[in-house]
């Protein structure tokens, strides 16, 4: 794992909009406005899953630079978990990095939180649960 939070945020700006940000690749509208609808108006978990390389990644992406545009960057943190700089697949990784976003970003209003192959990390669906039932 990243020891030091500037790691993570230096590694985290690089597929954030509030850093360096990433492509969008090629919008699917329908996709993209079925999912948005889903997200609109109560808080609420959503999961997207479906075969491997389908589009997911790109659809998360899209997502990311949508909400960072309406709510401001500093208020959506992408996570891509098949980044190997963040090295370890512990529900603790997570938590460190979600740590460090809210220290160095100090989002405004609740964050949205996109985690991208989040299967990877063991336990993610407590880390999950907590924060959503905090807010």
């Amino acid at each position: 794992m990243i020891v030091k939070k500037e790691e993570i945020i230096s590694t985290l700006s690089e597929w954030n909009f509030w850093g360096r940000g990433l492509s969008v690749g090629r919008e699917r509208s329908f996709y993209l406005n079925r999912t948005l609808s889903l997200l609109e108006g109560v808080e609420k978990v959503v999961s997207i899953y479906g075969v491997r390389r389908s589009g997911k990644s790109f659809l998360l992406r899209q997502i990311a630079k949508i909400f960072s545009e309406r709510l401001g960057k500093n208020n959506v943190l992408y996570i891509n978990f098949e980044e190997v700089r963040f090295g370890s697949n512990e529900v603790k990784a997570l938590v460190e990095i979600y740590d460090a976003y809210r220290e160095f970003l100090r989002p405004n209003k609740k964050p949205i939180l996109i985690l991208d192959e989040v299967q990877e990390v063991n336990g993610w669906e407590r880390f999950v649960r907590s924060l959503h039932e905090k807010s």
